[in-house]
């Protein structure tokens, strides 16, 4: 048997009227947390369902933060202003598809979309907040954001790996749609 591997891919689209508008794929991060939602499902521990992200922004111009794999909720916490961060539940539940009968590449696939709200850090405004860092999370209650686990995370990048912030406009949201691909 081959090892495990867990990749993910992240399609990242500004949202008008409904319409979602593809900007930029980037790959993901998994986080040591990771692991621990990993094990903790697979004990039967419901309250670490993959469920929501945390999306950074920056009101002007922003750096790429580096992702430590031992990044925990309290980073984004921590972020004052001109940095932000919303907390999002996924808009669906996971959906899962295995790809081949011999499930070499089975899927599970999470969207949330931003909703004006912040945690934490500098209020959201249109025509100058940049998002450009995301991270998936289990979000047990969405009233208690102590409980959260973060799963993987990503900056915003281009296909070059430059760093790519969607801006927020009028009348608009950032969306996300998240794809773990396990794989042997």
């Amino acid at each position: 048997m081959k090892d495990l591997k867990i990749k993910g891919k992240v399609d990242v689209y500004l949202v008008e009227r409904g319409l979602w508008i593809p900007a930029v794929s980037c790959s993901n991060m998994l986080l040591y947390s990771g692991y621990d939602i990993l094990a903790k499902v697979l004990a039967g521990d419901p309250g670490y369902t993959v469920n929501g992200m945390y999306i950074q922004y920056y009101n002007g111009v922003p750096s790429a933060p580096v992702i430590s794999k031992s990044r925990t909720p309290a980073y984004y916490t921590a972020l004052t202003s001109p940095d932000g961060v919303c907390r999002v539940k996924t808009v669906a539940d996971p959906s899962f598809k295995a790809t081949s009968p011999s499930y070499s590449f089975n899927k599970a696939g999470f969207t949330a979309i931003t909703d004006g709200s912040t945690l934490a850090g500098a209020t959201i405004q249109d025509g100058v907040s940049n998002f450009y860092s995301i991270a998936l999370a289990a979000i047990p209650d969405i009233n208690d954001q102590s409980r959260d686990v973060l799963f993987s995370a990503a900056n915003i990048v281009d296909g070059t790996g430059a760093l790519a912030p969607i801006l927020k406009v009028a009348n608009s949201q950032v969306g996300f749609k998240w794809e773990i691909t396990m794989e042997d």
